[in-house]
């Protein structure tokens, strides 16, 4: 399977060590430790729970751990602006996300065009996921099997255009990439993943 370095072809932007070791496994036990219920899928404008879509939980981490991202994401603003070529203004409160064995996201985009979605969701300009473990045959350290974020519409050839291309992921890797980019998350088959997401806006 194709590292980070691979999708930069594609204009996909990726950081390692965007959080360090330590810091991913404080975030991990955060996540791990917090309230947590089944994250939605807007549909139509509103949210809603659709496990046929995306099954995952989101987390209520402490405001220190809050504070802790915004001020990476804040930093790292600039960067995207000058990869994507395009002014942000802000972006979205970030998802705190645990993946547990049988949870994955079907083939979506971040943006949608029906009139009756939310409008918020239209300025959505870069999509940010940041890993905080690596897929391992072993939980400890903490690892997981599947779970692998894949992108679609890669490929030249219109028979393998629908074809997901999965990156393998790092702890503490940053990728970024535009927010109408085909991607989805196969199921996890063992072990828990641990991911932070956020859509950046103009």
């Amino acid at each position: 399977m194709p590292r980070a370095e691979f999708f930069a072809h594609f204009g996909i932007l990726h950081v390692r060590a965007f959080f360090d070791a330590g810091t991913c496994e404080r975030l991990r036990e955060e996540i791990r430790g917090a309230v947590g219920e089944a994250a939605t899928i807007l549909r139509a404008g509103a949210k809603e729970v659709d496990e046929e879509v995306r099954k995952v939980t989101g987390t209520d981490v402490s405001p220190t751990v809050q504070a802790l991202v915004a001020d990476r994401l804040t930093a790292i603003t600039p960067d995207l602006e000058r990869h994507f070529g395009v002014t942000l203004s802000g972006y979205e409160e970030p998802s705190f996300l645990r993946y547990r064995a049988g949870d994955f996201y079907v083939a979506h985009r971040d943006v949608l065009d029906d009139p009756g979605d939310a409008a918020w969701l239209r300025p959505r300009k870069v999509s940010v996921v940041v890993f905080l473990n690596e897929p391992g045959e072993t939980l400890d350290p903490p690892g997981y099997g599947g779970g692998l974020l894949t992108f679609a519409g890669l490929l030249d050839d219109p028979k393998l255009r629908a074809v997901g291309v999965p990156l393998v992921a790092e702890t503490g890797l940053l990728v970024a990439f535009r927010s109408d980019m085909l991607h989805a998350v196969t199921p996890v088959t063992h072990g828990e993943r641990y991911t932070i997401v956020t859509w950046f806006y103009q």
